[in-house]
C-alpha cells in the first residue's frame, strides 16, 4: 500500500470491495495538497473499468504492481503534480491502453520506466 495510514485505510477498503472497478485516489487540489505516498506490490486484474487511477495529488509512486484484463486503461494517471514516477509495473492486455497519462504535452513531471505493457497513450511512458 502507500505510506500514509489514511491512504492504506482507504485503500484497503477499495480492495476488499467486488471487482467492478479498481481504487481510484483522488483529491480535490486545494494548494499545497500533498502526496499520495507509494502504492506497490498489488494486483488488479479484470476490473470492469481502470486498474488503479491516480488523480489530484501533488505526486505518488506506482510501483511492482499488476493490472491485466480491465475493461478500460491497466494503470492511469490524471492530472497530478510532480514528482510523480510509475516504474515496474505490468500492464497488459487491458481495454483501451495498458498504460495511460493524461499529463499533456509529453507527460509533464512523470517518469515512466521498466513497465511491462503493450498499449500506452504517449510515446513518453516507457
Amino acid at each position: 500500500m502507500c505510506s500514509h495510514p489514511e491512504h492504506d485505510a482507504i485503500a484497503k477498503a477499495l480492495l476488499t470491495q467486488v471487482a467492478t472497478a479498481a481504487p481510484v485516489w483522488s483529491r480535490a487540489r486545494p494548494s499545497g495538497s500533498g502526496p499520495l505516498g507509494t502504492v506497490s506490490h498489488n494486483i488488479f486484474n479484470g476490473n470492469i473499468s481502470n486498474g488503479p487511477f491516480v488523480v489530484g495529488y501533488s505526486g505518488a509512486t506506482i510501483q511492482q504492481n499488476v493490472a491485466n484484463g480491465n475493461g478500460t486503461s491497466g494503470i492511469g494517471l490524471g492530472t497530478v503534480q510532480s514528482p510523480t514516477e510509475v516504474t515496474n509495473n505490468t500492464s497488459l492486455a487491458n481495454g483501451m491502453v495498458d498504460l495511460f497519462d493524461g499529463q499533456t504535452p509529453n507527460c509533464k513531471g512523470t517518469v515512466w520506466s521498466g513497465n511491462t505493457f503493450f498499449t500506452a497513450n504517449q510515446s513518453c511512458i516507457h
